[in-house]
């Protein structure tokens, strides 16, 4: 009977155990298990291979466990979808995000300042900038009338709402949107704008280290301590897309592309003008993926590139020519959508449009030149095959002796004289009748066939050298 109640007695202990945790107040502390601390970075113009970049660091941080993500930013602005992408991803990280503005002289302006005002945590090293976020038009001229009260309001809504969930100062994020208002580092965490000056990234750690966040997604003190730095950089595919993400860089690859088309249905050979010109046209459709683009100016590019190689099936005395040239420059100043942007805003600029659309103009008339050189120009057929064939000396040349070529014996003629078993090259085919004009190789060479192999393309030729003796024409 004793041993019935220890057991129970002890089922009861355990079960006691069990449960306790759930009646423990929860501690504000966040638990330091073996996760690291991510290091993210959003450097340059802000676009969907940035947005997309941000979003696997924080499925990263999710699989590995991380106490915290630390993003470090100098952007001037970029794209607004693309920067509300990456703020509501950093708002609903499920661990805490750091915002920090470096290196010195680096910035977070338009649409970087969002980025920075959605972290948990906002700091900043000394000399840097954060601001100006009106919204401004796609040549970076004032937005006006009723839409720019629309945008305006739109976005001091998001800036104070960002700023106050996180307690910080809303007239700011207010005045940064309607005046343009700048703050250096130091101004910033004056006025309450950001959390912590920090020299560098580990300075920026060290004061992370049991700083308190308490706000309403996160109520905790930040353990960092003796957690291991891993940086994250873009992959080698996003660093690429992302080089190449840019109006410019698009728009040379179109254009190469179809330079390279042109050359091919101009000068058919083995295909290289084919193959390079797909893959810069590919490149550039790439390219074109990560930009604002108007759907009216990608198809007056593509008409001007299709009039362009249009040029060199269809007789048009130029006229597709001019048509295409036309249409590649509505094109490309309509190309991009800047309203899409919000601060550092990509257009397609004079001097890469106007020495682009000349370059593809100058390489078209040198195309259509050698198009019809080829289409003009006689077949080398019969005698005036041997031309430039080597033949094999076999009576010797002093100056006039016989030689073989292309399966024939033939009278020959060479100035400089040549002895039998050497070899010559054919210069012409002269006189009446026929004999063959050569001169000496300095290096010996081979005939081009050997004695007794006559090609179906030389049985004009050989027709022709059958006639008198020694095969001679008469």
């Amino acid at each position: 009977m004793g041993i019935k109640r220890h057991r129970i007695f002890l089922g009861f202990l355990l079960l006691g155990a069990l449960l306790l945790p759930g009646f423990l107040p929860a501690s504000p502390t966040r638990a330091a298990g073996d996760g690291p601390i991510l290091h993210a970075t959003v450097n340059g113009v802000i676009n969907p291979i940035k947005a997309r970049y941000l979003r696997n660091v924080f499925e990263k941080a999710n699989n590995t466990q991380a106490v915290a993500v630390i993003i470090s930013v100098n952007t001037p602005g970029g794209m607004v979808e693309s920067m509300q992408k990456m703020v509501t991803a950093i708002v609903n990280s499920p661990v805490p995000v750091v915002t920090f503005v470096e290196p010195q002289a680096g910035m977070a302006t338009s649409a970087g300042t969002f980025i920075v005002l959605a972290g948990d945590v906002a700091a900043m090293v000394p000399g840097t900038t954060i601001g100006s976020a009106h919204p401004v038009g796609g040549q970076g001229q004032k937005i006006e009338g009723p839409m720019e009260d629309k945008v305006v309001n739109l976005l001091v809504s998001m800036a104070k709402s960002l700023s106050e969930r996180r307690h910080r100062n809303p007239v700011f994020a207010e005045k940064a949107v309607t005046a343009s208002m700048n703050l250096t580092a130091e101004e910033a965490l004056e006025t309450g704008v950001i959390d912590l000056l920090a020299s560098n990234l580990p300075d920026l750690i060290e004061k992370l280290d049991g700083f308190p966040i308490h706000h309403e997604n996160r109520n905790e003190t930040m353990v960092l301590k003796g957690h291991p730095v891993l940086d994250v950089p873009l992959s080698g595919v996003e660093s690429f897309l992302d080089a190449i993400a840019n109006p410019s860089v698009a728009y040379i690859l179109m254009s190469l592309g179809v330079m390279g088309l042109i050359y091919e249905f101009s000068a058919p050979g083995i295909g290289l003008g084919a193959v390079v010109g797909s893959i810069c046209l590919l490149l550039g459709l790439v390219s074109l993926s990560a930009l604002p683009i108007h759907l009216g100016g990608i198809l007056l590019l593509l008409l001007g590139f299709i009039m362009l190689v249009l040029e060199f099936k269809i007789p048009s005395h130029g006229l597709l020519t001019v048509g295409g040239l036309i249409s590649l420059v509505l094109g490309s100043f309509m190309l991009i959508d800047s309203s899409e942007y919000y601060g550092a805003v990509q257009t397609m600029k004079y001097g890469v449009v106007i020495p682009v659309v000349l370059g593809i103009a100058i390489f078209a008339l040198f195309a259509v030149r050698l198009a019809v050189q080829a289409l003009t120009s006689p077949p080398a057929t019969g005698l005036e095959s041997l031309v430039g064939m080597t033949a094999e000396v076999k009576a010797a040349l002093r100056p006039r002796g016989t030689v073989f070529v292309d399966g024939a014996l033939w009278d020959a003629v060479c100035n400089e004289g040549a002895e039998v078993g050497e070899y010559v090259k054919v210069l012409a085919v002269e006189g009446h009748p026929r004999y063959l004009r050569v001169e000496r190789l300095e290096e010996p060479g081979k005939p081009s066939l050997s004695e007794g192999e006559v090609t179906g393309g030389s049985r004009e030729a050989s027709r022709d050298r059958n006639r008198g003796p020694m095969k001679k024409e008469e």
